[in-house]
């Protein structure tokens, strides 16, 4: 039983760390510098801000899945797992869609905010102990 407890907390903690750091580095970076960089395309709205906030939760949810995945069975560090699974993420969005047109503007800028959550992440990981 107290395995079961010691499990759920860790997960319980890898996915608030995750949840807070997608919405870190992508809604309160990334929003208000796309919204600066691109006012026409990306205003910087209340309807912009909560369309991010539910999306990077969702990456969020993903991001804590497979970090935790990688956590328990392939063994790993949680600073590999979260930065390897923050890599797979950011790679499964955008090599399709550069395949479409390529930004590298776009893309330089969300690695940046990808960055910025594994950061986020680590500082997290050192004050959650």
């Amino acid at each position: 039983m107290s395995s079961n407890k010691a499990r759920n907390k860790s997960f319980l903690r890898i996915l608030v760390q995750s949840l807070l750091a997608s919405n870190i580095g992508y809604t309160v970076f990334l929003l208000p510098l796309l919204g600066y960089i691109f006012p026409k395309r990306i205003p910087l709205t209340l309807m912009n801000i909560i369309a991010f906030t539910v999306v990077d939760t969702m990456a969020g949810l993903f991001l804590a899945g497979l970090a935790y995945l990688f956590i328990k069975k392939a063994k790993l560090k949680k600073s590999s797992a979260f930065g390897i699974s923050i890599v797979i993420l950011w790679a499964l969005y955008w090599i399709p869609a550069s395949l479409k047109s390529l930004n590298l503007l776009m893309i330089g800028l969300d690695g940046l905010a990808a960055l910025i959550t594994w950061l986020v992440i680590l500082v997290f990981q050192k004050i959650w102990k």
